[in-house]
């Protein structure tokens, strides 16, 4: 019989999307602190009086772009480095949003009587057949604006109570929100810092730490496989697989054997998920007879 109600593939292909990108950033970030770093222990043992380039090669073309000093250019360096960090925590809240959005549109798609406080009252699958213009995304767009509260309230009118690792980072989840927002709309500085008219002088940058930085990737790690962990057993399951049947390129009335093999080799390739034939059978059979 078709596991309905679990989800087969350990986490859902969102969780994995998000992990893909919490990846790269972890990549990108890593690759240029191993440069920086080597960069200011040359620059430590140096005499901060002298030119840039009397460490640094650069070309003519560049050199009136350089500061006069090593000082100058070490100050600077280390503002870029913070503006790094800031830009990578800009891209941690946006990926964040991304799986938030896909994951919450994916549990009210599965089982949509949880919109009006009856979950598990009809198979998402069934309105999935019959009307598959429908959208949830106006729901989705709760848990990605507004502070941390007022989304967590939402999850929890939606879902029931909300995973404790999201109640915990609350705070710093907001702390995260506030800094994105800052980084995106004033250049790295507080949202409140250019709210009258008249400014002389330019604001200092928020700072942010890689203690810090190194405390927000964890946090959206735990956060996302918190909320993967609850959603996915009980208002997910296996919705995925069958949304991926329901929209592929066959005609979904073959013989099920034959289109399990397809299906099979396309989930392994695509997805990177190996599943049995008898499985994906009963899982066409499921998706007919519903």
């Amino acid at each position: 019989m078709f596991p309905r109600w679990q989800c087969t593939t350990g986490n859902t292909f969102a969780y994995r999307l998000f992990k893909k990108h919490h990846t790269e950033i972890n990549n990108l970030y890593w690759s240029h602190m191993l440069a920086a770093n080597r960069t200011l222990n040359i620059v430590k043992k140096a005499d901060k009086g002298m030119k840039p380039t009397t460490v640094f090669s650069a070309s003519k073309k560049y050199m009136k772009r350089l500061p006069a000093t090593l000082q100058q250019w070490e100050h600077d360096f280390k503002d870029f480095n913070n503006w790094v960090r800031l830009s990578a925590a800009m891209a941690i809240n946006g990926y964040m949003e991304i799986y938030l959005r896909k994951i919450c549109a994916l549990a009210i798609e599965s089982n949509p009587g949880i919109i009006i406080g009856a979950p598990g009252a009809i198979d998402g699958l069934a309105l999935l057949k019959s009307r598959p213009s429908h959208d949830y995304s106006e729901y989705a767009v709760h848990l990605t604006k507004g502070d941390w509260n007022s989304r967590i309230g939402f999850y929890e009118k939606l879902f029931g109570e909300a995973p404790g690792k999201l109640k915990d980072y609350s705070k710093e989840l907001n702390e995260l929100r506030k800094m994105r927002n800052g980084v995106g709309h004033s250049f790295g500085r507080a949202m409140e810092d250019y709210d009258t008219g008249l400014h002389l002088q330019i604001k200092p940058m928020m700072r942010l730490s890689e203690e810090r930085f190194l405390n927000w990737l964890r946090m959206a790690d735990e956060v996302t496989l918190a909320i993967d962990n609850h959603l996915k057993d009980t208002h997910i399951g296996n919705y995925e697989l069958l949304l991926y049947y329901h929209t592929w390129d066959g005609d979904n009335d073959g013989d099920a054997d034959d289109e399990s093999e397809v299906l099979q080799e396309r989930l392994s390739h695509e997805a990177g998920t190996t599943l049995e034939r008898r499985f994906l059978q009963e899982m066409i059979e499921y998706y007919r007879e519903l």
